[in-house]
């Protein structure tokens, strides 16, 4: 007998982990383990509560074939354990890669949405203009194309299927007592992509490589308040139109949306020019 915490009670054989913890006592009847393993045990407790098991058979003396089929019976729960385990590791891991890809697809949504509203229009401005290009007849293009070539910076025009070239005179802008010489230029059309792009065939801008102080080095025209007319002439095939607004701009200069100053192109007189 034993007394703890002044009680007699009796004492029964210790059963220790291989870490020296006494984790269960042995009586006569009873195997008392002292964590309710089955209900809220961790693997490494299960693991104990096995070397448990076997110590207790053990030293009840047991025979061996028996252990051998309790110590296989264990190896295979813990093989079983182990796999269930990992399953669980790497469905927690996906799991946690979706949030966080959800996440993300979040904060672009608003971007997306927007690129897709973009996709929709062209392909609805493209679709419109494919299916309308029948409505304009021949003498009706032949016509259009006759006012064209009668446009005095006009020098040369060519079209083929849905895109029209031309090359222009050279255009002088006054500004600020200044007198500067742009072009001339050759500029294409292009229906079938709404698209209008200019290349000098004279000097670009000294600072930016510029065609025009409202074209950027690589072709694109801003047509500033003149967009809207611009759209509308694409959506009726107004060849004759859409070259006189392009003719427009090349003869205008606004500071306020220009892609480079005008300071930065051939000066042809009124001041000294800009290095």
């Amino acid at each position: 007998d034993s007394t703890i915490d002044g009680e007699v009670r009796k004492t029964g054989i210790p059963v220790k982990s291989s870490e020296g913890a006494w984790v269960a006592t042995l009586f006569p009847n009873t195997l008392y383990i002292h964590h309710d393993v089955v209900h809220y045990g961790s693997a490494n407790e299960f693991k104990i509560f096995e070397n448990i098991l076997m110590e207790t058979i053990r030293m009840m003396g047991k025979d061996t074939k028996e252990l051998e089929k309790v110590r296989r019976d264990y190896e295979i729960k813990s093989f079983m354990d182990f796999l269930n385990s990992s399953h669980k590791v790497k469905l927690d891991a996906v799991v946690k890669k979706i949030t966080h890809l959800t996440s993300e697809t979040q904060e672009y949504r608003t971007y997306l949405v927007n690129k897709e509203r973009e996709l929709l229009t062209n392909l609805q401005e493209k679709n419109f203009l494919e299916n309308s290009a029948p409505i304009i007849t021949l003498e009706e293009a032949k016509r259009k194309l006759e006012n064209v070539r009668k446009i005095p910076e006009i020098n040369s025009l060519e079209f083929s299927g849905k895109i029209v070239t031309f090359k222009t005179e050279e255009f002088f802008i006054e500004y600020v007592d200044k007198t500067y010489r742009l072009g001339p230029y050759s500029v294409t059309i292009n229906f079938g992509a709404s698209s209008v792009t200019a290349f000098t065939l004279g000097t670009k801008s000294k600072r930016n490589s510029c065609q025009h102080p409202h074209v950027d080095s690589s072709g694109v025209v801003c047509f500033g308040n003149l967009s809207e007319m611009v759209t509308q002439a694409f959506l009726n095939y107004d060849i004759d139109v859409l070259v006189n607004l392009v003719l427009q701009l090349m003869e205008t200069y606004t500071p306020g949306d220009a892609y480079d100053k005008i300071e930065y192109f051939e000066l042809v007189g009124g001041g000294e020019d800009v290095g």
